[in-house]
């Protein structure tokens, strides 16, 4: 039994009551994972709608007991451990590397079937998500591993033991098809706001932004959207964005490299590369992935957002959620706003307001680590990004488009000075 990308996606799969991989989708109801819906947030942006799809509320409860993953990576970690279930030779462990939140997933997977969890991570693992590791049951392994890729070949190694299974945190079929389902609810609502005449699935400018690390949370979603705008339920008008920190973006460097010379290596000068927004603080993107970033018909673009302003929005997004987000969770957020603001006011211009969507994934996180950003190099920075920034989208040309008129590739402005993002926001 072989997967192939295309055929892990659930929406492919779904309609076939005897594929294997649409058995276990069917059993991620079953054992916990439910659909969160899209929330409009009634704050303000710029003039244009936006909606949070809040992915940080996920629990198993088990004997009694209520165990939180804090994140939308529960649903590709559980699809995998339930196919892997499913095989000739079921695993009696399952292993992983991850900054955390995967990590978390994959115990709660191992859990919920009964096996044992074998986590690698970073010698940086906060607090939080130690505890509710430890909560699990897992056997966390840290010493000596100082970076994501360390652990990840830890993990890897320790998974040629025949009765151990890899769950990959972004660069496995299964993993993507399940994460593939927070798409298919966002589909699912744009669906049902459409028949309610409140936005076009053809017109009607929507952008959905999606925090990147490895790249396979992006891939489960540009997938789905390129299968609805394939049958003709969307238009182009309907754009995925990734969002990445400043000094953690290996994914848009892997896709200038990808383009460029077909390698998709992400190259950081010494000491440029910033590991403070951890659950995306990868420096190398999966192979599988990478050619779906790097295709405009999947991904429309990449917007970067600064230390200084994802702690900005950390403040402002708990304030809207009720509770505090961790900074790769607000990523997608803070890109929605960026995006707004740098095309504020459309109805001022005779253009339609763009629908922005955002899910939040990450809820593991502590008032020291919002602090962190909060105050994060604050007057330096500042100074330093008061003037207009330019974000390259793809090859340098291609960029987001704000309407339905045209499909001419531009470069647009992402960034503007604080005090009028502060303004229009």
């Amino acid at each position: 039994y072989t997967l192939s990308l295309h055929d892990a996606l659930p929406i492919c799969a779904l309609s076939d009551p005897e594929n294997e991989l649409a058995r276990s989708f069917y059993g991620l109801r079953g054992r916990g994972v439910k659909p969160t819906p899209l929330t409009p947030v009634h704050r303000p942006m710029a003039g244009h709608v936006s909606f949070l799809k809040d992915e940080t509320g996920h629990t198993l409860e088990l004997d009694g007991q209520a165990y939180h993953s804090g994140s939308f990576k529960r649903r590709g970690a559980l699809l995998a451990a339930l196919v892997a279930c499913q095989s000739r030779n079921p695993p009696e462990a399952f292993v992983t590397a991850s900054q955390g939140n995967h990590a978390i997933a994959v115990a709660m997977a191992a859990k919920t079937l009964g096996k044992r969890a074998v986590i690698y991570c970073p010698n940086t693992l906060n607090a939080m998500k130690r505890q509710r590791l430890e909560a699990l049951g897992a056997e966390i392994y840290t010493n000596g591993l100082e970076t994501l890729e360390a652990a990840l070949e830890a993990a890897q190694a320790a998974s040629k033991n025949p009765v151990i299974h890899l769950i990959h945190p972004f660069n496995q079929p299964e993993v993507i098809a399940g994460q593939a389902t927070v798409g298919l609810e966002i589909m699912r609502d744009l669906q049902r706001l459409a028949a309610e005449d409140k936005l076009n699935l053809h017109e009607t400018p929507i952008e959905i932004n999606v925090a990147v690390g490895g790249g396979g949370f992006i891939t489960s979603m540009a997938m789905v959207l390129k299968r609805f705008r394939d049958e003709g339920i969307i238009g182009n008008n309907v754009r995925l964005v990734g969002a990445q920190m400043e000094g953690c973006d290996a994914a848009r460097r892997s896709v200038e490299d990808y383009q460029n010379d077909g390698t998709g290596v992400a190259s950081f000068a010494a000491g440029e590369f910033n590991p403070a927004c951890d659950s995306t603080a990868v420096t190398v993107v999966g192979d599988l992935v990478l050619p779906f970033l790097a295709d405009s018909a999947y991904v429309q673009g990449f917007r970067l957002v600064s230390p200084a302003y994802l702690g900005n929005r950390m403040g402002v997004l708990a304030g809207v959620c009720g509770k505090l987000i961790e900074p790769a969770g607000t990523l997608a957020y803070a890109s929605a706003c960026m995006g707004a603001a740098a095309n504020a006011q459309p109805r001022e211009r005779g253009l339609e307001p763009t629908v922005y969507i955002a899910p939040v994934c990450g809820a593991n996180t502590t008032q020291e680590r919002y602090r962190e950003f909060r105050d994060y190099d604050s007057a330096a920075h500042w100074e330093r990004m008061a003037h207009l920034r330019e974000v390259q989208l793809r090859a340098g040309r291609i960029a987001l488009s704000t309407g339905n008129s045209t499909s001419q590739p531009r470069t647009i402005r992402v960034w503007s000075s604080p005090a009028a993002d502060r303004r229009s926001l």
